[in-house]
């Protein structure tokens, strides 16, 4: 399972003052899994499962030639931010407390003027048993909770059931769904979601 955002948006910097007193390195936690930042080691524990071709079936990356290039990755979003600084990134692992084992991944991306992206991939292993659901609603209530948002967006391809089934579960609404794009993969076309927090 997994969706993906390139959504590529300018904003002033926000390294500076907004979010200055949230813990970027804290972990989160649900009832059956640790939501934990993610750094370059959970590369290995990530590598055999992440490489596997189902997984980029919707969005349009590849996955990772070896290990290394994975660790880069993950050095490159352990900064937390973009290098202008116009962006949060926060992305965890997500692990299964009774296994112990990682079977997914959740990010957002965070900017001033934007509501928060939301993304996901779920490892084989992981699919079909509620963590998506549950990791995604505790990283919703985090993004309401310490980044005041008020609204969470996600962009996922139109043919990916079950993300589309999954935001819908999360309360995310369609708010737009765009013409044919051409990609690596062929046409595709993606909707836009979006989840409004409560007024209380």
């Amino acid at each position: 399972m997994s969706v993906s955002v390139d959504d590529k948006r300018s904003a002033p910097a926000v390294k500076s003052s907004r979010w200055a007193n949230v813990d970027q390195e804290a972990a989160l936690e649900t009832q059956r899994l640790i939501l934990e930042p993610t750094r370059p080691p959970h590369a290995e524990e990530l590598f055999p499962e992440i490489c596997e071709p189902t997984l980029y079936a919707f969005i349009d990356e590849s996955p990772p030639v070896d290990i290394q290039a994975l660790q880069s990755r993950y050095e490159k979003l352990a900064t937390r931010q973009s290098p202008d600084g116009s962006e949060l990134w926060l992305n965890w692992v997500c692990r299964e407390k009774a296994a112990g084992r990682v079977v997914g991944t959740v990010q957002s991306t965070v900017s001033v003027h934007e509501p928060p992206l939301l993304a996901y991939v779920f490892l084989p292993s992981g699919q079909g048993r509620g963590f998506a659901r549950e990791a995604c609603s505790e990283v919703v209530r985090c993004l309401n909770r310490e980044y005041d948002a008020s609204r969470i967006e996600a962009t996922v391809d139109h043919d990916n059931q079950r993300s589309l089934r999954l935001l819908v579960a999360l309360g995310f609404v369609l708010v737009s769904e765009s013409e044919d794009r051409p990609t690596a993969r062929g046409p595709v076309r993606e909707r836009r979601y979006r989840l409004d927090r409560a007024k209380e």
